[in-house]
């Protein structure tokens, strides 16, 4: 939904920095989700708002290699990107599938926030290129999340321990055997 909006920003201003903002913004979005419970208005309204935040970055990405590296390089570097898309297209749902196990399904919205919120260290180091600065900045940056994480309030749901189901029915069918022939 946002894909064209953003990326023709990313044409006007320098990417690193859209990137930065829209990951930033992806996980703030997916923390909104947190407030709102299941199924309701809200919750659809903010995986609505990841989603359209979210899905531009491989674009971005891509286009940030391509702005930086040869165009001899640029089949090899798709590869690349391709197969790691593809790693986490595998790894990711079974990373998160254990993790909702222990955690429950709030944890989601943590997943989606911190899938998007591990983008800005990297990406602030990037811009500043200085080691020490960078390296101070993304302590500050670290701390700050770890704060966060510590003093949020998760909704827990009711987890259920007991999955058997019972089925009782009632037949009304009679067998009556053929007549001899």
């Amino acid at each position: 939904m946002l894909q064209w909006p953003i990326g023709v920003w990313s044409d006007r201003a320098p990417r690193r920095k859209v990137i930065l903002t829209i990951s930033s913004l992806a996980s703030a979005s997916a923390l909104i989700g947190l407030v709102f419970e299941p199924g309701t208005w809200g919750s659809y309204g903010a995986l609505g708002l990841f989603t359209a935040l979210s899905f531009p970055l491989y674009s971005l990405a891509i286009s940030h290699v391509n702005d930086v590296i040869g165009p001899e390089m640029r089949v090899p570097a798709s590869g690349v990107m391709t197969m790691a898309y593809g790693v986490g297209s595998v790894v990711g749902p079974a990373v998160a599938g254990a993790v909702f196990d222990l955690a429950g399904p709030a944890s989601y919205w943590l997943m989606m926030s911190a899938s998007t919120a591990a983008l800005t260290p990297y990406v602030v180091y990037r811009l500043i290129r200085r080691p020490v600065l960078a390296i101070v900045v993304n302590l500050v940056i670290l701390i700050a999340g770890f704060q966060a994480i510590r003093t949020l309030v998760v909704r827990q749901y009711p987890r259920s321990d007991n999955a058997a189901v019972t089925v009782t029915t009632v037949s009304a069918v009679t067998c009556v055997p053929a007549p001899p022939a």
